[in-house]
């Protein structure tokens, strides 16, 4: 697993990367409790069993969004970028790893014919709307 937190707020995590292999225990929350999207890597036993259950609804601001990718198969690279919109880092995800992303920028470029990604963010969210992007 590796963290990647910002230069301009060193204690603010913005990007975690990580595959199965990084599950080696039952429970590893991936990001800050502060997160409207609460993650967490778990290598299960067999027989375990978790009771039916529902979820109660938290308050939540618009202003935090959380958007994760995770590759089923083929290649990508990915950039993260700062609050301040200067890169951080270019990384590369193949089938099986997760990047969750918790502030910053990032952009996406796809390496491999028929790479199955899925892509997942806090909503509510419109691809085609102009407005919930900003291009730098």
């Amino acid at each position: 697993m590796r963290q990647i937190f910002s230069k301009i707020d060193e204690s603010r995590l913005l990007l975690v990367l990580f595959n199965e292999l990084d599950a080696t225990s039952n429970r590893l929350n991936l990001g800050p409790e502060s997160s409207p999207i609460q993650i967490a890597l778990r290598r299960l036993s067999a027989n375990l069993r978790v009771p039916a259950h529902h979820h109660i609804g938290a308050p939540r601001s618009d202003s935090n969004f959380t958007e994760c990718w995770f590759v089923m198969s083929g290649r990508v690279h990915g950039r993260l970028f700062d609050t301040d919109q200067t890169e951080l880092i270019n990384f590369e995800l193949v089938g099986g790893d997760f990047a969750i992303f918790f502030g910053g920028g990032h952009e996406l470029q796809v390496d491999e014919e028929e790479t199955v990604f899925v892509e997942f963010k806090t909503g509510p969210y419109d691809p085609l709307a102009a407005n919930n992007k900003v291009a730098f």
